[in-house]
């Protein structure tokens, strides 16, 4: 533990100040301190060392979030608060001298300067220099019809702006919203671990890629830590975005499972808690995996389209109140209502919430959602149209695309699913239409519903 001569408000105060100088101040005292050979952080032997993490554990005097993954500063604004010494510091050590080079590509230097998100964003700042990777940039959102995903379709309970939190299942979302740039999201419910959109960035990803014109039974998904599975399924054009994915999040390693912590304070007792949620996580990316970072963009499908918060926060913090606590429930999972994504759940398989006028949607489900041993599994249907039997297993909506379309086979609607036909839409049940006990089916006024031949 180490305290700095001035408190964090006397490192942001202008010319000769910043962080890069708080640095300077740790590395002044640790060389003194008996027994600490700077030496040993300089791994690969090339006289500078390697990496450095600053943690400021707490400064009631500045209410500051989040960190910085260099001290250079990113932009003229901030040149303050990163400001650093000019030329790399150099230490002695019984190798010979080590310098720390505080520039963009020198030493990295991790600083985290506050707030609430220890862990998380220490781990979101390493991984910068770790990966080389920038942020993880979100699908824009966009209007009306066309909205996709939980970015958009998210209940504001936060502040708007704030990205909605739309990234916990990711670990290198960071930044804001800025007119006329790719929308990003707040880092501070990001997870430990790559999502397997940030897995296929970093060429890592166990690719299992299925073709959308053909049925495959029994597509196996293991945890995606450990083993990297993301099953990819090509969309249509015109979709809002190019490949659906599954991955399966589990609380199956250490940092998915993550234990609480309540440090007893009245600004640091936030309980930072585990994975959110179990289960088979659908995700759009669209753009070019191996391109530049902010033309390949990303967002999560939960099947209830809504984050479901529910506070666990044991703490005293600001931070210990909805929304901020994790939720549950989102995810498609076997032990949940939620067990089967097609074109007519929403979100469905083309990513949209409601089909936007003249969008040709894509046919196919994941239905049957199931564990197969370690690994979660499901049966991936091609066309869902022109199966023996429509199961509607989760609630469901037909409208426009589905319009004038003949079912000549039953459709099927199960305990705890709705259907809806929308107003303005014609669909024919002419195979029958079977609604079980718990089940509901809904005909709005406006749409045109036909059962039998």
């Amino acid at each position: 533990m180490f305290t700095p001569a001035q408190p964090s408000a006397g490192y942001r105060g202008g010319p000769g100040t910043g962080y890069g100088f708080l640095v300077q101040e740790v590395l002044d005292g640790l060389v003194q301190a008996p027994g600490f050979d700077i030496a040993r952080f300089d791994a690969n032997r090339d006289g500078q060392l390697d990496h450095l993490m600053l943690i400021v554990r707490r400064d009631p005097g500045v209410s500051v979030t989040g960190g910085v993954a260099s001290l250079a500063g990113v932009n003229s604004a901030r040149a303050s608060t990163y400001g650093r010494p000019s030329g790399a510091l150099s230490y002695p050590s019984p190798r010979g001298p080590i310098a720390v080079d505080l520039s963009p590509f020198g030493s990295g230097a991790i600083s985290w300067v506050g707030g609430e998100y220890a862990f998380r964003t220490l781990v979101h700042e390493y991984g910068h220099v770790l990966f080389n990777m920038g942020h993880t940039a979100m699908i824009p959102p966009t209007g009306g019809a066309l909205r996709a995903a939980v970015t958009n379709d998210v209940p504001l309970e936060v502040p708007e702006g704030t990205g909605a939190l739309a990234c916990q299942y990711a670990r290198m979302c960071g930044g804001g919203s800025s007119n006329g740039r790719p929308y990003e999201s707040s880092n501070y419910d990001a997870m430990a671990t790559l999502a397997g959109h940030e897995l296929r960035r970093m060429g890592w990803a166990h690719r299992i890629v299925l073709d959308p014109a053909r049925d495959a039974a029994g597509v196996r998904v293991r945890p995606l830590v450990g083993s990297g599975d993301v099953v990819l399924i090509p969309l249509a054009p015109g979709s809002a975005g190019d490949t659906l994915s599954f991955e399966s999040r589990q609380r199956t390693d250490p940092w998915s499972a993550f234990p609480a912590w309540d440090l007893s304070d009245p600004y640091y007792g936030l309980v930072a808690r585990d994975l959110p949620a179990e289960g088979l996580l659908a995700t759009l990316s669209h753009g070019d995996p191996t391109g530049p970072a902010r033309r390949y963009l990303y967002d999560h499908l939960p099947p209830s389209n809504r984050f479901a918060r529910v506070s666990r926060c044991d703490g005293t913090s600001q931070g210990c109140f909805p929304p901020y606590g994790p939720w549950d429930g989102d995810m498609l999972h076997p032990d949940r209502s939620v067990d089967q994504m097609t074109p007519w759940t929403r979100p469905n398989v083309s990513g949209f919430s409601v089909y936007p006028d003249s969008t040709a949607p894509n046919w196919f489900g994941i239905v049957n959602v199931r564990y197969q041993g370690e690994a979660m599994a499901f049966d991936f249907v091609a066309d869902v149209r022109r199966q023996p039997e429509v199961v509607i297993a989760a609630d469901s909506w037909m409208g426009a695309e589905t319009s004038d379309w003949v079912f000549s086979q039953p459709v099927r609607v199960v305990d705890g699913a709705t259907l809806t036909v929308w107003q303005g839409a014609t669909v024919r049940f002419a195979g029958g239409l079977d609604v079980a006990d718990g089940a509901a089916f809904v005909c709005e006024p406006g749409a045109v519903c036909v059962e039998g031949r």
